[in-house]
């Protein structure tokens, strides 16, 4: 059980991952000036994971309610 749940919550993350670096990929989120020095290319994947990691909680929930449904 903790495996279908841990499997649920890994595919939550990266698709939460992926969502929000292709909104960077294609140019729709450019938020750091290029004065500072530093590129969007090294700190926005960074960004990206802090954000899918910061939802593990609700990941879990969501697993453990469709878990809920199937049973």
């Amino acid at each position: 059980m903790k495996l279908i749940i841990w499997f649920l919550n890994v595919v939550q993350f990266l698709a939460i991952y992926l969502l929000f670096f292709a909104l960077f990929f294609y140019g729709i989120v450019e938020f750091l000036p290029p004065e500072i020095g530093l590129t969007g290319e090294g700190v926005f994947p960074i960004i990206a994971i802090g954000i899918a990691l910061s939802q593990w909680k609700l990941y879990n929930r969501l697993s453990n309610y469709i878990i809920s449904k199937f049973k």
